[in-house]
């Protein structure tokens, strides 16, 4: 009998103690029997790390030390993966069912490496309303020229080891945007596949990054994309960029004429 491949998540966290135990609960009640989990804390003092002792027998790695940002953290995360496939999801996000890890695993021995990351959708919770956003197979040309990493998200991407070892690991000089310029450096290099189910609940608040951050976060991305556009331009970019966010709007059904009028405009 294969024995099936092991899969690593990494859980980034610091003063999470709202939100970090139903993080942990979704990976470990997955229904797959070979999940290498890791949290790398940066040095909580709220009451995060009971928790994390609470199920300290559920993790194969845990530690808590100072980090500079987020992405040091799941770089020192991903130095301890030993799974052919892993993914971050964060300490305020969770896994959007039981058999997640499952779907990727029967993706994997489907397409192995034909592919370099295999990605769901997600479902965004504000409150106590959830709103399920559908995405599609996207590739290096619809990242970069989308201007955005809406249609990768990193909560639901899950990436071979073996490609993360080509393209290194997250730049730290990004606080806020690395993930985006990470999954360009993926897609520049390997085609990457969409799973249509709901892989993970992004809490969508006021304290996330996202939220919090959004100036800082939009300034890193704009540099981002001027250097790909410098070091990897796409050719009839803005091409790709209106039709991919029409068809992203349009099964989401949501068609603002105002939100492409500003798409064409800012071409």
């Amino acid at each position: 009998m294969a024995i099936p491949p092991r899969i690593s998540i990494i859980t980034v966290s610091y003063n999470s103690v709202a939100t970090i135990e139903e993080t942990i609960l979704s990976v470990v009640e997955q229904d797959y029997p070979t999940i290498e989990y890791i949290i790398i804390d940066g040095g909580s003092t709220d009451g995060t790390l009971d928790i994390i002792k609470k199920y300290e027998s559920h993790l194969s790695y845990w530690q808590s030390s100072p980090d500079q940002n987020m992405y040091d953290a799941i770089n020192k995360g991903l130095g301890k993966v030993s799974g052919q496939l892993w993914m971050s999801l964060n300490s305020d996000d969770y896994l959007a069912s039981s058999q997640v890890v499952s779907i990727v695993a029967t993706y994997y021995k489907r397409y192995g490496s034909t592919y370099g990351a295999y990605y769901g959708n997600i479902i965004k919770k504000k409150g106590n309303i959830f709103r399920p956003v559908r995405l599609f197979t996207a590739n290096y040309s619809v990242l970069l020229a989308s201007e955005h990493c809406s249609f990768m998200p990193q909560p639901s991407t899950f990436l071979l080891k073996e490609v993360s070892d080509k393209v290194g690991m997250f730049d730290i000089n990004y606080r806020y945007a690395s993930d985006y310029d990470y999954f360009l450096r993926v897609a520049y290099n390997y085609k990457i596949k969409h799973i249509p189910t709901n892989f993970t609940i992004f809490r969508d608040h006021e304290g996330s990054i996202t939220n919090r951050l959004a100036t800082k976060m939009n300034e890193e991305r704009l540099q981002i994309i001027q250097k790909y556009r410098k070091e990897k331009p796409v050719l009839f970019s803005f091409l790709f960029k209106y039709c991919s966010w029409a068809y992203y709007l349009l099964i989401n059904r949501r068609f603002p004429i105002a939100r492409l009028l500003k798409l064409k405009k800012s071409h």
